[in-house]
């Protein structure tokens, strides 16, 4: 069998064989002629035999090529189905990159709307100020209210201090006087200078310690021989007060102290300036407590305090994605190599007579050849492009698994993520405004509050202007009216007069003075009246209606300390006078053109 590589050379042996039968021919029909054989019947013997092999030969290669040519069962419908399925995969790859740009573009916006969002301008310099001012107005709220809180307690001191001076209240119920910041206690008994100190010491006092001139005139006042603080029992001619101290200025009588018969105790005689007297410690006379008391002070404490406010600063993260493309490669077909052709020689054909038989045959034969090697090239291609399919279409569903299925998961997280941040930011920002919202809520509530804050401050301010102005009103009341003279008991400044005068004329000095006759509204001020035993006005009068009595602010009489048979309005006596010493009941009504002494009240407590 031979196998020819091209056309040219099938042509040039279709030629050597031609020349061979016209030899073969020419031999056989010298042959014939020669002999007695019939070639006729051979010859449409062997044209029937091979019309009815081309026959057979040519529906062979039709059922061969129909079937090689036919594609495998299934194969379209596969090819379709992933087709279908690339597109399918192609629009959601198209639909999911639209959505994940759109979600990009949506981010992007929203960090864009969070990076220019901003509270209104100046609202955190508002908010520090304001919270500053804020903390300073508490502050100063604080020093005013410990202030007020102050100043209350001292204007109560000093009413305190004004009603009972820290233990007032027991000592004026025992009868004690109050003059220039001391309390003192005239004995009603005499006893001697120790005995007298003792008796002072158990009211927790002393005996009377002089310090000043006027101090020396108020004692002078009660007219009493008493004794008072001062003696040398210790060293002789060495005079100390019972505190210790040394005598800084004196008001010895003449030619004392003498140091006579043991005379190592002071007393006071009132009958002149220099009224003092060394005696003898044994001797009994009245004697004179003196109980200091003490002032209170304000002391205001400033302090000072520094809130800083911490500003936060909000940073946003953004995340990147990375994006993965799939890139598709096809392989190039390389065809396979052509097989040759074999030549088959005729030897049964040796007739001459039979060429155009043999011919037919050959050109059959050679067709038959050719639609064999036809078949086995088609097969060969058919089954290589099956391969080829069946391996494209395990590429696809491979692609498919690996790469399709994994993009598409991919851009699915990437969706997922950039939905997840688009709510975080949608949430970044629905936190923010709900913060500027409360910003300025709290900044509205700050600035309301400062308001109050400053209403509250002005009010306290006022009322501490007022506290400050009525405790120097009462420091300077209680220091003026010490300092003239003036002796203090249960709320009221009382002063004697040392002259005489009528009613109407005491009732004017009184007056110009701030303060008016006595109002008598309890027994201890009746108590407090009787113990200077001095004829003396007091504001009591029925001038406007005979028989009802009136004090002079016009209030009716409620407890009254009239003498026996008093008032008996003899002679036209419209006036009240005190005049009965050694009774409680020491009232009388005199005429009131009569000369006396009277005594003044300055209210300084309700």
């Amino acid at each position: 069998m031979a196998v020819y590589e091209n056309a040219s050379e099938i042509t040039v042996e279709m030629m050597n064989l031609s020349d061979a039968s016209a030899r073969t021919a020419a031999s056989k029909s010298h042959s014939d002629e020669d002999g007695t054989t019939v070639p006729g019947r051979k010859l449409l013997r062997c044209v029937a035999v091979s019309f009815c092999l081309l026959c057979v030969l040519q529906v062979a290669l039709n059922i061969s090529l129909r079937l090689a040519l036919s594609p495998p069962p299934g194969i379209d419908a596969n090819i379709k189905n992933l087709t279908e399925e690339r597109d399918e995969l192609r629009s959601i790859n198209l639909r999911i990159e639209e959505s994940y740009k759109t979600l990009t573009e949506e981010r992007d916006e929203l960090k864009r709307e969070l990076s220019n969002f901003a509270p209104p301008p100046g609202i955190d310099a508002n908010i520090k100020n304001l919270t500053e001012e804020r903390d300073e107005l508490r502050s100063i709220n604080l020093r005013i209210e410990e202030s007020y809180k102050t100043l209350t307690e001292e204007r109560d001191e000093l009413k305190r201090e004004l009603s009972n001076f820290g233990e007032c209240d027991h000592y004026l119920n025992q009868g004690w006087v109050y003059f220039s910041g001391s309390f003192y206690y005239i004995s009603s008994i005499e006893k001697t200078w120790q005995d007298s100190r003792d008796d002072c010491v158990q009211r927790g006092a002393d005996l009377m310690i002089i310090s000043s001139e006027e101090e020396q005139d108020f004692t002078r006042q009660f007219k009493k021989y008493m004794w008072i603080g001062l003696t040398d029992l210790q060293t002789e001619g060495t005079w100390k007060w019972v505190d210790g101290t040394p005598v800084t200025k004196s008001y010895w009588g003449p030619k004392e102290p003498n140091g006579g018969r043991g005379e190592n105790c002071g007393e006071m005689k009132f009958d002149s300036q220099n009224s003092w007297n060394d005696g003898s410690c044994s001797l009994s006379h009245f004697w004179m407590c003196e109980k200091k008391v003490r002032h209170m002070e304000m002391i205001v404490l400033e302090e000072e305090s520094e809130i800083s406010v911490v500003n936060e600063n909000l940073h946003d993260a953004s995340a990147k994605n990375p994006a993965s493309k799939i890139h598709f490669v096809e392989d190039n077909d390389v065809p396979a190599a052509v097989p040759g052709l074999e030549e088959v020689g005729n030897s049964c054909c040796r007739d001459t007579a039979v060429f155009l038989v043999c011919f037919v045959s050959l050109t059959g034969l050679i067709l038959s050849v050719s639609s064999v090697n036809l078949f086995v090239y088609t097969s060969k291609t058919i089954t290589r492009h099956n391969s080829e399919w069946e391996s494209k279409t395990d590429q696809l569903q491979t692609s498919y698994n690996n790469n399709m299925i994994k993009e598409r998961d991919q851009l699915q997280t990437s969706c997922n993520n950039l939905t997840k941040e688009r709510d975080q930011l949608q949430t970044n920002c629905t936190n923010l405004t709900k913060k500027n919202n409360q910003l300025q809520t709290s900044y509205n509530k700050l600035a309301k509050k400062n308001g109050d804050l400053q209403r509250k401050l002005e009010g306290i301010e006022a009322s501490c202007k007022n506290l400050t102005e009525e405790r120097e009103e009462l420091k300077k009341n209680l220091h003026d009216f010490a300092s003239e003279g003036w002796m203090y008991f249960r709320g009221s400044f009382y002063n004697i007069s040392s002259t005489e005068k009528t009613w109407a004329d005491s009732r004017d000095d009184c007056r110009r003075k701030g303060a008016d006759l006595v109002i008598i509204n309890s027994k201890e001020e009746q108590e407090f009246t009787r113990q200077f035993q001095k004829y003396m006005w007091i504001g009591l009068t029925d001038s406007e209606t005979e028989g009802v009595w009136k004090w002079v602010d016009g209030t009716p009489v409620t407890q009254s300390y009239w003498g026996s048979g008093e008032p008996n309005n003899k002679e036209d006596e419209d006036c009240a006078e005190i005049k009965y010493h050694d009774k409680e009941s020491s009232w009388n009504d005199g005429k009131c053109s009569l000369l006396h002494l009277w005594m003044c009240e300055k209210k300084v407590l309700p």
